[in-house]
């Protein structure tokens, strides 16, 4: 398995550590399928329904953001805790916990805006 974003990093380099655009995905789809996207989209849409989808498509328009070294250094460190902290607990989460979850983590990241950091359910 691989993590494959449904934005790609190529085409928005911003969104890259965004939560909410990285899901679990087959290698073989995130590679050789270049990405898989009519099955990614459709796989959104089935797991987390159409306002999330729109959300996740939304986050191409966030404003590009330029990180210095030592800010992904912090990023890298905070990202590692909470790393550490998810292989303590395997629990398999339900849809919605996941979008708290992915919320919870874009906030703790603290790289992006509120709008494009957390989902909320309409």
């Amino acid at each position: 398995m691989a993590g494959g974003h449904y934005t790609s990093v190529g085409s928005n380099r911003t969104i890259c550590l965004n939560l909410h655009n990285i899901f679990i995905q087959s290698f073989h789809s995130n590679s050789w399928n270049g990405g898989d996207d009519k099955r990614y989209r459709e796989g959104l849409k089935n797991t987390f329904g159409d306002d999330y989808l729109d959300f996740v498509e939304s986050l191409k328009g966030h404003r590009p953001i330029q990180l210095r070294k030592d800010q992904l250094i912090d990023i890298k460190n905070k990202a590692q805790i909470i790393v550490n902290s998810l292989e303590k607990n395997k629990r398999v989460l339900t849809s919605s916990e996941r979008i708290t979850f992915r919320n919870n983590v874009n906030a703790e990241l603290e790289i992006y805006d509120e709008e494009f950091c957390e989902f909320i359910k309409i």
